[in-house]
């Protein structure tokens, strides 16, 4: 079995998934799955003693933008990709 690169954040993202399962139940459409997952998402900001914490937290928002977009399941080179073009605008 691989292990993830982000071992950590895969485990939160897992929780995440399986709490809005476990609250809004089987049978429904994605698209109300991805909807609830977003809005319960809530990345934590970036510690206060770090260098230039709004700018990491912004530059965090705009990846979990880019994830929550395309889904899981695209190689790492398509997530980079679909990162530079939101950090671009």
């Amino acid at each position: 079995m691989t292990k993830p690169i982000h071992e950590q954040l895969s485990y939160q993202v897992r929780g995440v998934l399986y709490d809005v399962h476990n609250k809004i139940g089987p049978m429904l459409p994605e698209a109300v799955y991805n909807q609830a997952v977003v809005y319960s998402w809530q990345p934590k900001p970036a510690a206060p003693d770090m260098l230039y914490p709004e700018l990491v937290n912004e530059l965090l928002a705009a990846l979990h933008r880019v994830h929550f977009e395309l889904g899981s399941g695209f190689l790492h080179q398509i997530y980079r990709r679909a990162a530079m073009v939101q950090l671009k605008e």
